[in-house]
C-alpha cells in the first residue's frame, strides 16, 4: 500500500490505534516496563483507554500486580551460587574437617593460614589491580603528552564506573533514581555468571540472560519499524488515535523501553580474562555440578 492508498483507506480506521492493543500492554506488563518509564499518549495513562471494558481492565490492573519477568529475573539473579559464600584464598588449602584442633581461619593473627572472601571480595581486589595496571599505562613515559592526556581522561571515566558500583548503599541511590533496576545481588549475580559461563552450572544462565537482551532489541527493533512505517505514510501527520503520530512513537525508541536495560550496561564493569579471580577449589565442584 503506498502513502496514497493510505489516505484513501485512513477514514475506515476512524479513531482505532495500535495504543489501544490489550495484548501488546500485558506483554509489557509482563515483561517489567515500569509505568513512570512510560510517555503518555495525548496526554493520557495508558490505562485510560481500557477503563470502560471491565474484562480488559481487570486484566491489566492483574498484570501490574503480579510478578513481571525483571522481577522473577532479580530474585533469580539474587540467588546465584558463590555469591554469599565465604571462601578461602586461592593459594591456600581448604581446611580438613577431620581435623580436631582446627586453627582459627577467622583470627586475624593466623596471616598464614588464608582469609575467608567472598566473590564480591575477590572482584573488588581484582578491579582495584586492572585500575592500578591503567594507571602505570598512564605514567608510561614512553609516550605523547596527548596519548597520555587520553589514557588519563580513560582512566578517570573507568574508575568513576566501577565506583558506582563498589558499595550497595551508593549503588542503592542509582536504583532509587531510576537510573538503575537491578538490585545490588542480583548485580553481583549477574557479573560472577558473565565472568564464569564456561563452568556448567552457568552456563544456561549466561545464555538465559543473552536472551533476555535478544527480547528487548527485537521489540526495539519492532518498534522502529513500526516508526519508520508511520512516518512513510502519515508523514508528520496526528494519528488516527488522536496522537502526536510519529513524534510519540519516536519517544518510544529509547532506553525507558528496555526492560533489561542493566544486563545492556553489564559490560562497562567487566575486566580483562587475566584479573578475573580463581575460583575455590569448593566454588569449582559446586560450579562443575559435582
Amino acid at each position: 500500500m503506498s502513502p496514497l492508498d493510505f489516505v484513501e483507506f485512513r477514514n475506515f480506521l476512524t479513531s482505532a490505534s495500535g495504543f489501544q492493543s490489550l495484548q501488546f500492554r500485558l506483554l509489557e506488563n509482563k515483561l517489567g516496563i515500569l509505568n513512570k518509564n512510560r510517555v503518555s499518549y495525548n496526554y493520557q495513562h495508558y490505562k485510560e483507554v481500557f477503563i470502560k471494558n471491565d474484562q480488559e481492565n481487570d486484566k491489566i490492573k492483574q498484570s501490574e500486580r503480579e510478578p513481571s519477568l525483571f522481577i522473577l529475573i532479580d530474585r533469580w539473579l539474587s540467588r546465584t551460587p558463590g555469591i554469599y559464600e565465604e571462601e578461602f584464598d586461592e593459594d591456600t588449602d581448604e581446611p580438613n574437617d577431620s581435623v580436631e584442633d582446627k586453627p582459627d581461619y577467622n583470627d586475624p593473627g593466623n596471616a598464614s593460614m588464608g582469609k575467608r572472601k567472598t566473590f564480591w571480595d575477590r572482584y573488588l581486589e581484582a578491579v582495584s589491580q586492572y585500575l592500578s595496571f591503567m594507571l602505570e599505562e598512564v605514567n608510561n613515559p614512553n609516550q605523547t603528552k596527548e596519548e597520555r592526556e587520553l589514557r588519563w581522561d580513560e582512566y578517570v571515566k573507568i574508575r568513576r564506573s566501577f565506583q558506582t558500583i563498589t558499595n550497595e548503599n551508593d549503588y542503592n541511590t542509582f536504583v532509587e533514581k531510576g537510573e538503575r533496576r537491578l538490585s545490588h545481588n542480583a548485580l553481583k549475580g549477574a557479573l560472577m555468571i558473565y565472568f564464569y559461563r564456561d563452568m556448567p552450572r552457568f552456563s544456561q544462565p549466561y545464555q538465559i540472560l543473552f536472551h533476555l537482551m535478544d527480547i528487548d532489541s527485537l521489540l526495539q527493533k519492532w518498534r522502529y519499524n513500526h516508526l519508520m512505517l508511520v512516518q512513510r505514510m502519515l508523514g508528520s501527520k496526528i494519528g488516527t488515535g488522536g496522537s502526536s503520530g510519529y513524534m510519540y512513537l519516536r519517544s518510544t525508541v529509547s532506553d525507558r523501553y528496555k526492560v533489561f536495560l542493566d544486563l545492556f550496561n553489564l559490560s562497562t564493569w567487566l575486566i580483562p580474562r587475566n584479573y578475573i579471580p580463581k575460583l575455590s577449589p569448593k566454588m569449582m565442584r559446586t560450579l562443575s555440578g559435582t
